[in-house]
């Protein structure tokens, strides 16, 4: 395995990206995530599971849902049920294959075992077509929902992303999808969404490429709503950031079918421009998984904290007036500068590990909580995360704080 301690890794020389799905299942967590076992790159990928007792400590299970004659199994989403005979869950996924017409079409797979072997996939359902992956499927007002993003290619400027919603109106039949009004600027593709009961309102998590300058930018943002009918209706405006730093993607929520612990997202603690750029454990590259993050709403946003069983393996800073956080290795820097209402933080290395993110806001206060394992930094400060990876080895920690 490679060097995290406290982070859902692959075995060195494999690829891990998206998370599928989240469950709490024979009394275990069970994480699926995007694979493949020899990297560097993703694209003829199947799906892959963790195992844990506690959100924080991962073993490793192998691939599990594999690529076949229908196509490469992309990234999806699990739902589960509980029928007499014990839990049922079902792998929503896009099975993509290339040079084929549609070359996008989405499928389900069945598993009684906790999702370690799946059923052979049924479908197409839904929409299909060029571009069109990803399908997040949940159950509300007693019926399967399905929520697919319809990204614009790599590089097209003038392109636009879309997602779509649809249901199940009958058993095996989906209605015609339907846009969401989104505003999502040209030229910026939109993978991965999913959406989060929040109570009264929902949230519509998604994810960003902005490839209009040298280097990809990639980051993780939502819309609040509610459901009026047959759709989602979002507030006006861009997405929110739902993480402030460069290495957060992919986004989605638990599986809330007996789940025992808060509701909660995880992501890919990566990048598309970090992952083929980093090694990890002698080989292998992609990154790996994020903490899960608990999630709330509070005062109109998005506010997130870290597991209370994480705590131990982070640290506590505290600062009056203001604070610097300087995370070190050979190759890269990381430095943070705190003060109230504001968070200025610069990563500098060559090509795409630059990056810099000066953040205002009223709950940037006197406290945040600090964890690094292996080089990634993950830092909960009033109810926001930023999530950066410093790469390199034997990392230095300087923290220099200024109190009243």
């Amino acid at each position: 395995m490679t060097g995290f301690g406290f982070h859902a890794a692959p075995p060195a020389g494999h690829w891990i990206n998206d998370p599928n799905g989240l469950i709490f299942a024979d009394g275990r967590y069970r994480l699926f995530v995007q694979h493949r076992r020899d990297s560097p790159d993703y694209v003829v990928t199947g799906w892959a599971r963790f195992s844990s007792d506690d959100l924080l400590h991962w073993e490793w299970d192998g691939e599990v849902l594999s690529s076949n004659a229908e196509g490469f199994a992309y990234s999806g989403s699990i739902t589960a049920t509980t029928p007499q005979g014990g839990a049922e869950l079902e792998a929503w996924h896009t099975r993509h294959q290339p040079g084929a017409v549609p070359r996008e079409r989405q499928f389900v797979s069945g598993s009684r075992d906790g999702g370690r072997t799946w059923s052979a996939p049924v479908g197409p359902f839904g929409p299909q077509g060029q571009n069109a992956r990803d399908p997040y499927v949940f159950v509300h007002s007693g019926r399967r929902w399905m929520l697919v993003a319809r990204p614009c290619d790599w590089g097209d400027a003038e392109g636009q992303s879309r997602i779509e919603m649809t249901f199940e109106n009958a058993p095996g039949k989906w209605a015609p999808a339907v846009e969401i009004a989104l505003s999502i600027g040209r030229g910026i593709m939109c993978e991965v969404p999913s959406l989060l009961c929040l109570g009264d309102q929902w949230a519509l998590v998604a994810s960003f490429i902005d490839g209009s300058g040298s280097e990809p930018k990639s980051y993780c943002g939502y819309w609040l709503g509610r459901f009026e009918h047959d759709r989602f209706v979002p507030d006006a405006g861009p997405p929110q950031l739902i993480d402030l730093g460069p290495d957060f993607y992919a986004a989605i929520p638990n599986v809330d079918a007996d789940w025992p612990a808060h509701r909660m997202v995880i992501g890919w603690a990566s990048s598309w421009a970090t992952a083929r750029t980093l090694t990890l454990g002698g080989g292998g590259s992609g990154g790996t998984i994020a903490q899960p993050r608990v999630i709330a709403l509070a005062d109109g946003v998005l506010v997130m904290s870290a597991l209370p069983a994480a705590a131990h393996h982070g640290r506590s800073l505290r600062w009056g007036v203001a604070g610097s956080l300087t995370v070190k290795s050979a190759i890269a820097d990381l430095v943070v500068d705190f003060e109230p209402g504001r968070l200025i933080a610069k990563r500098f290395g060559v090509g795409s590990w630059g990056w810099a993110r000066d953040y205002r806001g009223h709950r940037i206060k006197h406290d945040a909580l600090f964890f690094c394992d292996a080089g990634l930094v993950e830092l909960f400060v009033g109810g926001l995360v930023m999530t950066v990876m410093v790469p390199g080895h034997n990392h230095i920690v300087e923290w220099r704080g200024a109190h009243d």
